[in-house]
């Protein structure tokens, strides 16, 4: 309880002064109204901080942090630091298996973070508070390299070396950081990407440990089971958080139906499967930008972020 104390105080210094760190020049430029996967105009009550002036540029630098932001922020740390625990619990007393134990953590912690961003407020400086909770995660990851995160470090690694902790682990985390600050809700680039890492990849494991059966024949390792696994988990967490977005007004899907989304939400899936196949570079990586690009092509979207350097 101490240790979440001292991470949580953390938070919210680092939220109150995230001004002060943005790079000079950096700065939000206002989204349009009716574009594919970008935000809805904010509702009144959900957002309330600051507005960017109609064709306007606004300093980060010039912008306050929300008690509400770094409330939130502090209520995803807890989350985070509560689904690790019960899991870890699980695994020490030997309920359930530690594999399954980290792949269910790798699963859940993204999807489970990006259910907090509608309660941010609209102000240009809320996704970098936001990005406070994987931030303190890497450092908690990197303090688990050095051996001071003993349980952390127990989640995360397979053999117990404290190495793993800066590996596919530190990988995955800063994923969730790079998408969080470059594409936040502003677009469903960003939150498909992290599903397809978090959900499809993990239950990719889950599902080809669990069921086995016949292999590619190209892997002595990946399972069809796996990868249909891979293919179902994406597209049912990655169409979930789209709708739970867009139900908060955070993003327009430009009118398209449901159907209409899942059929895009699923050859993104498809193609996010196939690279996961591939035994080259490490899946923290290389599912999310495939993920990124394909969800861009198949939705009509731009690549680039919405934070730019000016």
């Amino acid at each position: 309880m101490r240790g979440f104390l001292w991470w949580a105080a953390a938070l919210v210094c680092a939220a109150q002064s995230t001004a002060g760190f943005v790079p000079r020049g950096l700065s939000l430029r206002r989204s349009h109204r009716g574009a594919l996967g970008t935000p809805s105009p904010p509702r009144e009550g959900l957002s309330s901080v600051s507005r960017v002036p109609r064709g306007g540029v606004v300093p980060l630098s010039a912008l306050p942090v929300a008690p509400q932001d770094a409330g939130v922020a502090v209520f995803g740390l807890a989350a985070a630091t509560a689904w690790l625990k019960v899991w870890t619990t699980l695994a020490g007393k030997d309920l359930i298996d530690p594999k399954l134990s980290r792949k269910v953590v790798h699963s859940g912690s993204a999807p489970l973070f990006i259910l907090t961003w509608p309660f941010f407020t609209s102000g240009a400086e809320a996704r970098f508070v936001a990005a406070g909770v994987p931030l303190l995660m890497l450092s908690r990851l990197l303090l688990a390299s050095f051996g001071k995160q003993p349980e952390l470090l127990k989640a995360v690694s397979r053999s117990g070396d404290a190495k793993e902790a800066v590996g596919g682990p530190f990988l995955y985390v800063v994923m969730l950081l790079v998408f969080t600050t470059a594409y936040w809700r502003s677009s469903i680039i960003g939150v498909v990407a992290l599903a397809q890492m978090a959900a499809g990849d993990g239950l990719a494991d889950i599902v080809g440990r669990k069921v086995g059966g016949a292999r590619w024949p190209f892997s002595d390792r990946k399972t069809y089971a796996g990868s249909l696994g891979f293919v179902l988990g994406g597209f049912t967490v990655s169409l979930g958080l789209v709708y739970w977005l867009a139900t908060f007004s955070c993003v327009d899907l430009g009118g398209l139906g449901l159907a209409d989304v899942a059929v895009r939400l699923a050859a993104v899936s498809v193609a996010s499967a196939l690279v996961e196949l591939v035994p080259l570079g490490d899946d923290n990586v290389t599912v999310p930008l495939t993920a990124a690009v394909f969800t861009a092509l198949a939705f009509g979207l731009p690549l680039s972020p919405v934070v730019a350097l000016s």
